[in-house]
């Protein structure tokens, strides 16, 4: 994104919504302190991906798509990364 808020358009990959990437960023977000803005952009791909709002893939998360629904990749593995998440959170540094 620019810092304006419009999409970045100059390549393929900026283009895209990354689940496992955005997954990686929430739980790093959860490690600095972070965790409402965490679960906000987790929830983010939540609603975008998986929800009756959204593209409903469920069971066949692509690596990437664009905000039109246009996807790449299905069975994507990186959004598994959403477990780093619940590590983040079972640290005792995060514990309340």
């Amino acid at each position: 994104m620019h810092p304006n808020g419009k999409v970045d358009e100059t390549c393929m990959q900026s283009r895209e919504i990354w689940t496992g990437v955005t997954y990686g960023a929430a739980a790093t977000m959860i490690h600095a302190g972070m965790k409402e803005q965490a679960f906000a952009t987790a929830e983010g791909i939540f609603i975008a991906g998986w929800s009756e709002e959204g593209f409903g893939y469920s069971f066949q998360t692509p690596e990437g798509w664009t905000t039109d629904g246009h996807f790449r990749s299905l069975i994507y593995m990186r959004p598994l990364s959403i477990w780093g998440m619940q590590w983040a959170l079972s640290t005792s540094k995060n514990r309340p």
